[in-house]
């Protein structure tokens, strides 16, 4: 597929570009500042009220967790857990950092890591992210600075889990509310909130008191900016310092600039579409196994990473990427690119006409419409439906179960390196995102959740995905690359876990 011409806002940037071509910046430097811009709102700053990327990269700055990530080995290590230890295959005991405290003087305890876990999983506190936490029987207070998990069986994801266990005051929940909370977030980490327009910025400062390394960047501007070629626009006028999943066809404008540069790595993140096997949003063609197998020989992957992501993307054949635990590099793809066989499989189902679909959509705009354009070779006229200016929409959509015919999704797993991280999220038939549903896979999905034994875990992933492909409940296309445009000036590098850590950044 050849590449479209830069349309008139693209070419509205490269003047811009010539503008500034001397090398002067056409903003000031904030050398105590760094404005970020985020493509879409958030819908809440209670973290664990969302599954928005923006929230956790949000909520890393103002919360800290028992557990961190080494971003070389990509383990996890010691963070406000000093150590810890397995009691037994169902109990774990973690000795937590003395001396620290919430940002309102709230010392932080065992009890605000009970009262933490134990509130997201809560029915009634209807959290998006309870599923990541049911594994949770209990957390036991053993004194102000040790905490016991109790699990409901063995439970090999603890640690990983731990990475997005943010640790909230009970006092200060407990007294203000979730309403409150969730628009004047308080926790122990680098940096303090101050302010939150919604829908515009959010404005927070550096916790000089913090307990572990004080930011060099002392005031954080978080702006959200919704369409793509603005924040290029803003990036090389120095307008934002930093903007995330820059569009492809935008990298050679930001790379021609002496104002700034491309920082770009492989993430755990995964794109695909999802068809509504079940029906859940109503009768679908999709119910029928033979349309979803003609999506799936409709469209060439290889050519939109190679084409439209100019090779800033891996081609991906199964519903977890590599740097997944629970990848399975034998896999092989069952589902070459056959527009003819797609033709006869539709015909097959009783489509010989073709089908007119629904087709939902919040980002990756220009892979999006070369998939529809796929599709309509073959018969399946997908009619877009946009929430790029307002993911927040589709993604309570989805949950809500009104996401009808195909949903075009990226997840990054929570930036967990585990199988379990996706593959529970959309096919256990407790999920909110799941719309394909099958007793063996949640089989599958308990059974692998509840052995700390790698290499059975290893095994049922390979079932469930085998079981997957075959029902072709997802046409997975690739696995991201984070692309951030970023100031020349500032010292930053992406990070593979897919979070923005303006905390370990500074002016050069």
């Amino acid at each position: 597929m050849p590449l479209k011409k830069p349309g008139p806002i693209i070419a509205l940037i490269l003047s811009i570009v010539l503008l500034i071509g001397s090398g002067v910046s056409m903003a000031s430097h904030r050398k105590d500042t760094v404005i970020m811009a985020f493509e879409g709102p958030m819908d809440s700053l209670d973290v664990y009220m969302t599954s928005l990327r923006q929230a956790i990269i949000f909520a890393y700055h103002v919360f800290d967790r028992l557990v961190t990530r080494n971003l070389q080995t990509f383990r996890p290590e010691p963070f406000l857990a000093e150590s810890w230890k397995i009691i037994n295959d169902t109990t774990w005991e973690f000795k937590l950092k003395k001396g620290v405290k919430f940002h309102n003087g709230d010392p932080f305890t065992a009890e605000s890591v009970k009262f933490s876990i134990e509130r997201v999983i809560k029915p009634e506190q209807k959290s998006p992210q309870r599923t990541n936490w049911t594994w949770v029987d209990h957390i036991e207070v053993v004194d102000d600075h040790t905490v016991r998990f109790h699990s409901k069986a063995p439970y090999p994801l603890v640690l990983e889990r731990l990475t997005q266990g943010y640790l909230y005051s009970p006092r200060y929940v407990k007294e203000k509310g979730d309403a409150y909370i969730a628009e004047h977030p308080m926790g122990t980490g680098p940096y303090k909130f101050v302010s939150w327009t919604k829908g515009e910025r959010i404005v927070l400062k550096a916790n000089e008191d913090y307990w572990g390394k004080v930011p060099a960047i002392k005031n954080l501007i978080i702006r959200i900016i919704p369409e793509s070629a603005t924040r290029v626009a803003e990036l090389l006028a120095g307008g934002v310092d930093l903007i995330r999943n820059v569009e492809p066809d935008q990298i050679p404008v930001i790379e021609a600039s002496p104002n700034a540069r491309i920082s770009a790595t492989k993430i755990l993140r995964l794109a695909f579409l999802q068809m509504d096997g079940d029906g859940r949003a109503g009768p679908t063609p999709f119910q029928n196994i033979d349309v979803r197998r003609a999506l799936n020989y409709a469209i060439d992957r290889e050519a939109i990473v190679k084409q439209i992501l100019r090779g800033y993307g891996v081609p991906v054949y199964t519903p977890v990427t590599p740097l997944h635990f629970g990848y399975d590099p034998t896999i092989e793809n069952p589902y070459s690119y056959n527009p003819q066989k797609a033709k006869e499989l539709l015909a097959k189902a009783g489509y010989k006409d073709g089908i007119d679909v629904d087709y939902y959509i919040y980002g990756d705009r220009q892979v999006n419409e070369a998939i529809v354009g796929y599709l309509k070779k073959v018969g399946i006229r997908a009619h877009i439906k946009s929430y790029i200016e307002n993911p927040s929409v589709m993604t309570k959509l989805r949950r809500a179960g009104k996401i009808k015919d195909i949903g075009s999704f990226t997840w990054g797993s929570y930036s967990i390196f585990d199988a379990d991280a996706i593959l529970y999220d959309w096919f256990h038939s407790t999920a909110s995102n799941t719309y394909n549903t099958d007793p063996q896979m949640d089989k599958w999905l308990d059974e692998a959740r509840s052995t700390l034994d790698a290499q059975k875990r290893k095994e049922l992933y390979g079932k469930l995905i085998r079981f997957i492909l075959d029902k072709a409940y997802w046409f997975p296309i690739y696995e991201r690359y984070a692309i951030n445009g970023v100031n020349s000036e500032l010292n930053y590098e992406t990070e593979s876990d897919e979070i923005v850590r303006i905390y370990n950044a500074s002016w050069k």
